[in-house]
C-alpha cells in the first residue's frame, strides 16, 4: 500500500497553490482551465488514496501467466482456438496458450500498431490511419481499410460476422464498416433529435467491442461512462460516473479501454490511477483484476482482451508486459 501522507500533502498543495496563482490572471476562461485541471489532479489522488484500499473480498483474481515481448506493449487480441496476439514496438506476433512465440520472427510494420483485433480467419492490425487485414495462416495482407475521416486517430478496431468496427478517436466516431471494407455507418455523432449527446474523447482512448447481435459496447472517457449503442447508432445504454471512488471513473478522459466476457460482464481499465474493473453488464463494480499497486504509476493505454475461457489479458505498457488472469471465485450478483 502506499502512504497516504504524501497523497494528502499534494492535495492541499493543489488546494491552496495551483488555483489561486492561476486564478490572478483574472482571466475567466484561464479560471475555469484552472478549476477543471486541479479538479482533475485532486481527484486523481483522491482515487489513489480510495483504491489503496481495495477490499480484500474484491481481488477475486489471480494472475496465471506473463509474457515480457519487447518494450512498449500497445495492444493484445485474443486468438480463436487459444493463445493470443501481442502488438510492442513497430511489431506484433502470436503467441500459444502457454506464452510461447510462434513466428521466430514478429511482422514488421515500420510504424506502430496501435490496437489489435482477430477472428477465426483474419488478424486485423490497426495503425493510426488505417487497418490491416492479415491472413493468419500465411501472414499475407489481404486489404487495407482507410477511414475517410478529416481527423482520424484509430485506437480500437473490433471485429465479427457483422462487420468491422474502427474506433476513430480524433473524429470521435465509431465506424461500422462491412466485411469488404465498405463504409456503413458512423456511430457516436450527437444527434439531439435521437437523444444521443455524443462522444466525449479529450485524449487518444477511444474503445469499442461488439456485444452479441450486433450492439456495440463503448466507452465514452470524457463523461467517465460505459455506453450501448444499437447497430443504427441509437444509444441503449449509458452507465458509469465521474467519482473517486473505486466504483467509478475520474481523471480527465476514463475508463480508457473495455473487453467483454463471455457472460456478459464489462472489464475496464484506467489511467491516472492505472487499475483493471469488472463490471456487471448494467455497471455495478463486482471485482478488481489488478490494482493501482501492480502498475507503474504512470502506466496509460492499459488494453484488454478476454478469452473464450473468461480469462483476461492485460497489456502492461509501462513494464513491457502481457498478463494473463482467470477468476478464482464465482462472481456475486452485486458487490457495490
Amino acid at each position: 500500500m502506499r502512504p497516504l501522507a504524501p497523497a494528502i500533502g499534494i492535495i492541499a498543495a493543489l488546494a491552496a497553490g495551483i488555483v489561486p496563482l492561476l486564478a490572478l490572471s483574472g482571466c475567466p476562461q484561464r479560471q475555469e482551465i484552472a478549476r477543471q485541471t486541479t479538479r482533475a489532479q485532486v481527484d486523481d489522488v483522491m482515487a489513489e488514496i480510495e483504491s489503496s484500499r481495495v477490499p480484500a473480498e474484491l481481488l477475486t483474481w489471480e494472475q496465471v501467466l506473463e509474457v515480457q515481448p519487447g518494450a512498449d506493449v500497445r495492444a493484445v487480441a485474443a486468438r480463436p482456438g487459444g493463445g493470443f496476439y501481442v502488438a510492442w514496438g513497430t511489431s506484433v506476433a502470436p503467441f500459444d496458450a502457454e506464452g510461447r512465440a510462434l513466428l521466430e520472427q514478429p511482422l514488421s510494420f515500420g510504424e506502430v500498431p496501435i490496437c489489435l483485433a482477430a477472428t477465426a480467419d483474419t488478424l486485423y492490425v490497426g495503425l493510426t490511419d488505417r487497418i490491416y487485414l492479415i491472413d493468419p495462416a500465411t501472414w499475407e495482407l489481404r486489404r487495407t481499410i482507410r477511414p475517410d475521416e478529416a481527423r482520424v486517430y484509430i485506437t480500437c478496431v473490433a471485429a465479427d460476422s457483422t462487420g468491422i468496427i474502427v474506433a476513430d478517436a480524433g473524429d470521435r466516431l465509431l465506424l461500422h464498416y462491412d466485411a469488404e471494407g465498405r463504409l456503413v455507418s458512423r456511430i457516436g455523432e450527437s444527434d439531439d433529435r435521437r437523444g444521443v449527446p455524443g462522444l466525449k474523447v479529450p485524449s487518444p482512448h477511444l474503445d469499442v467491442a461488439i456485444l452479441p447481435g450486433g450492439s456495440l459496447l463503448a466507452t465514452n472517457p470524457g463523461a467517465h461512462s460505459v455506453q450501448v449503442y444499437s447497430p443504427d447508432g441509437a444509444l441503449q445504454q449509458s452507465w458509469g460516473g465521474y467519482s473517486p471512488d473505486l466504483a467509478g471513473f475520474c481523471g480527465c478522459c476514463n475508463p480508457t479501454d473495455i473487453a467483454l466476457l463471455p457472460d456478459g460482464r464489462v472489464v475496464t481499465s484506467e489511467k491516472g490511477t492505472p487499475r483493471v474493473k469488472v463490471y456487471t453488464a448494467d455497471g455495478r463494480l463486482q471485482s478488481v483484476i489488478v490494482p493501482p499497486s501492480d502498475f507503474d504509476a504512470s502506466t496509460r493505454g492499459i488494453d484488454l482482451a478476454t478469452d473464450e475461457a473468461g480469462r483476461v489479458l492485460v497489456a502492461d505498457p509501462g513494464r513491457g508486459r502481457v498478463r494473463l488472469y482467470r477468476e478464482t471465485a464465482a462472481p456475486e450478483e452485486e458487490r457495490m
